[in-house]
């Protein structure tokens, strides 16, 4: 998927901040947060749910499972053009949750 976001004035400081972030994602430290939040998040489902079964217990891992799989494992390239210079930036690799986040009015899809 490809996002392009089109800024009218010094877009350099948004790719840097982008780019950033992607580093972020990329390294250890993430893998290491989600896990904690990923099993935080089941626990609670665990103990909120309470089934005697194991379909039960097996929806409560389910939400979290889906929504990291959904939202962090996908990539987008985000294309940054900025209107006033004419220049262009691009960050490859970037969680499709970050991407789709981008505001709304700058957005643009293209297949």
């Amino acid at each position: 998927m490809h996002v392009t976001v089109y800024g009218f004035n010094d877009s350099y400081p948004l790719y840097l901040a982008l780019n950033g972030l992607r580093h972020y994602f990329d390294s250890s430290t993430w893998g290491s947060l989600i896990f904690l939040t990923v099993s935080v998040l089941l626990l609670i489902g665990v103990l909120t749910v309470q089934q005697r079964s194991i379909l039960g217990y097996g929806k409560a891992y389910a939400g979290p499972l889906l929504l990291y799989c959904l939202l962090f494992v996908p990539t987008a390239q985000v294309r940054i053009q900025d209107e006033w210079s004419g220049q262009a930036y691009s960050v490859d690799k970037m969680p499709l949750a970050v991407a789709l986040r981008l505001p709304a009015g700058m957005r643009f899809f293209k297949s």
